[in-house]
This record gives C-alpha cells, sequence and structure tokens, in this order.
C-alpha cells in the first residue's frame, strides 16, 4: 500500500496529533511505535516523507536516518525533537534529515515542513529537473565557500568578519511563491538551531527558517520586501536573508557542512 507519510512516535497521542494535522493536507498517514517496527514497515509499503521522533527506544534517531538514507537516499526526512533538543536537531540536518519540527509541533510548521517535502520528493523523482537543481547550485555558488545547515540555511563568512545567511537551494526551490517575510530586528541576537526567519506562502503556509549561527542581527535585505521571488531565483547572493556579527565561530561551523 502506498502512504504519503510514515510517522514514528513512542507517544501514541503524538502519532494520532501528527495524522490528524498532515490530514488537514488530505495526506494519507500511516504510524509506527519504534524505529524496528517502521523499517519493516519501509521494505513492504511505500512512503513519499517519514516523519520520526529523534528520541526513538532501541535504534535511535540519528540511527534511523543513517539506515533510511543508506537504503532509501530519496526519501525525506523530517524530524521532530523537544524545544531542549536543538543541538540534537542540528546535527540531525548534518547527517541527512530534510528539516525538522519542534514538538509541541505548530499546526502551521507542520503543513508547511511537509508540503516542502512532498514538492522535493517529487522533484527528484524528476532525473530532468533533478539535474537542472544541481547545475543551478554549482553555478550560483560559483567560487566562494558556504556552510550550510543540512541542505536547510548556509553561512558566509565575509571579508569584515560579519556572515551572510540565507536559504539553501532546496528550501528555495519547494518554498512556493513567497508573499510575505518576516526578518529579525537589527540587534537582536538568533542562535544556530533557532528559529530567525518566517516566510509566507500561498496557501496561508509560514516556514521557519533556522539559523545556520549565531550571532547579532545587523542589517537584512530590504529588497526582499518587495520581491521575495529573488529568493527563488538566486537564492546565494541577490536573495541572502540577512547579516550577522557571529559570536562562536569557532564552535559552530563544526556543526555545519562546508561547500
Amino acid at each position: 500500500m502506498e502512504y504519503d507519510v510514515l510517522a514514528i512516535d513512542d507517544e501514541q497521542v503524538i502519532l494520532d496529533s501528527a495524522r490528524k494535522i498532515l490530514s488537514l493536507n488530505d495526506l494519507s498517514v500511516d504510524i509506527a511505535l519504534d524505529a524496528e517496527s517502521a523499517l519493516k514497515k519501509i521494505e513492504t509499503e511505500t512512503y513519499k516523507i517519514i516523519l520520526t521522533d529523534l528520541m526513538l527506544p532501541h535504534i535511535s534517531g540519528f540511527e534511523l536516518i543513517e539506515i533510511v538514507k543508506k537504503q532509501y537516499p530519496k526519501l525525506p526526512i523530517i524530524m521532530m525533537t523537544g524545544y531542549a533538543t536543538l543541538d540534537n536537531a542540528v546535527r540531525s540536518l548534518k547527517i541527512g534529515a530534510f528539516d525538522f519540527v519542534p514538538k509541541p509541533f505548530d499546526i502551521d510548521e507542520l503543513l508547511s515542513v511537509s508540503a516542502r517535502s512532498l514538492r522535493y520528493r517529487l522533484s527528484i523523482d524528476d532525473d530532468n529537473l533533478a539535474e537542472q537543481w544541481a547545475k543551478c547550485l554549482s553555478k550560483k555558488i560559483r567560487a566562494e565557500s558556504l556552510y550550510f545547515l543540512g541542505n536547510h540555511s548556509w553561512a558566509r563568512l565575509e571579508p569584515d568578519g560579519t556572515a551572510a545567511i540565507g536559504v539553501g537551494e532546496t528550501f528555495s526551490r519547494t518554498v512556493g511563491e513567497i508573499e510575505k517575510i518576516e526578518f529579525p530586528r537589527i540587534g537582536d541576537d538568533v542562535f544556530q538551531g533557532s528559529a530567525c526567519v518566517k516566510i509566507f506562502t500561498e496557501y496561508e503556509l509560514a516556514h521557519t527558517v533556522w539559523s545556520p549561527l549565531s550571532g547579532e542581527v545587523i542589517d537584512y535585505n530590504r529588497n526582499l520586501e518587495e520581491d521575495g521571488y529573488l529568493i527563488s531565483i538566486d537564492p546565494f547572493f541577490e536573495g541572502r536573508l540577512f547579516r550577522i556579527i557571529p559570536h562562536d565561530l569557532e564552535n559552530e561551523l563544526e556543526n555545519l557542512i562546508i561547500s
């Protein structure tokens, strides 16, 4: 049988909540109470997305990511994590998770992440589109080094000691038509793995951008207030989000992937 989502958590109430929320987008949801039963289901059933808790009995969420990505590299995995485990969420992105949602999860956030995951899955199933993405990514990064928080967001270190922050190619091409962007205020601090920007798109979806680095916000890209489409056509330069003065580069760069 084919399902849109396989949800994995050892708490039935979380699974019931996820199923209820995802059904608002007409997504079919299968459930598993642990990683072992989830892996058995993946062998016999077909899923477009995996939604799993990090803290699972016996086989952890980290181990599950590694197993699934090795055997089913096209299958996007969304991690669920408590607010106290954001460091683990950052780690999950580094080893291959598509995105994460904090628990208790927000309805809009879960619907938005699942929508982007589905677009991503459809795109990589299309070989021609996947090749176009790869060429576009290679061209836009040029010779500059970017530090990625999974395939979600990036940081670029500038000569003056600041860091530019933006969303990755996967995020920009799956987010949909952008209607409004909420930026952090100048002078505010952002933190690695925490929400820094909210992007509102068609169908009243609200997408959270997780900051790849911690630091003080010193400016934001005002051009995006008038033309959010810049994020989709040039996420690494004209579509960058904001700049910060980094707080803890030496330690936080270890959590990122250099291009």
